[in-house]
């Protein structure tokens, strides 16, 4: 059999762009999936059992949706985006995933959106007693149902270097001590 030159390059050219770098995903979080693991690969049919995995997987431009659910886990971001190539937690369908909250430790450019997020004695740093603890920038909160925290619904740290540029915006919170603590800028 006979291979051109052109034909054996456009293959190579699709293999190495398939396996580059950079390619958003799309991955998947499901705990009510009778086979979610989280050695899966994050497909639909194959997702995620708990949201930290994702936060430890994803990647600039990476896009986890959490499936509805009660999941007891506080999830600590440090992963960065970049400026046009965000992550982003979504729950789907819309505030249906309930969980204990955000650190966002590092995790500059990722955006959270449409968690329901209340308290948990289970977790009771400094860090985890608010909805969000945001130690980044960059990041929009979006459309999130915050209640019954012992602290606020969202915190930005107050030690250099401080959060610059989080967006907040369309949240509900309700119960809780005090609604947006910002320090930073641009917020």
């Amino acid at each position: 059999m006979r291979t051109t030159v052109p034909t054996t390059l456009s293959t190579l050219a699709l293999l190495v762009s398939l396996s580059a770098p950079g390619l958003a995903v799309e991955y998947y979080v499901d705990q009510a999936h009778p086979q979610a693991d989280d050695a899966n690969p994050g497909t639909e049919e194959q997702p995620w059992l708990s949201i930290q995995h994702g936060a430890d997987t994803a990647v600039a431009g990476d896009t986890v949706f959490v499936k509805a659910g009660s999941y007891v886990e506080r999830v600590r971001l440090q992963n960065p985006g970049e400026a046009d190539s965000l992550i982003r937690f979504v729950a789907t369908p819309r505030r249906s995933v309930l969980m204990h909250g955000f650190t966002i430790d590092g995790g500059d450019y990722v955006s959270i959106e449409s968690f329901d997020i209340t308290r948990s004695d289970l977790f009771t740093e400094w860090d985890e007693t608010q909805g969000f603890f945001v130690r980044a920038s960059h990041d929009p909160i979006v459309d999130n149902n915050i209640h019954e925290q012992p602290s606020s619904a969202n915190t930005g740290y107050w030690h250099h270097p401080l959060p610059v540029d989080v967006h907040v915006a369309n949240n509900t919170n309700y119960s809780v001590q005090a609604g947006i603590m910002v320090q930073g800028s641009e917020w």
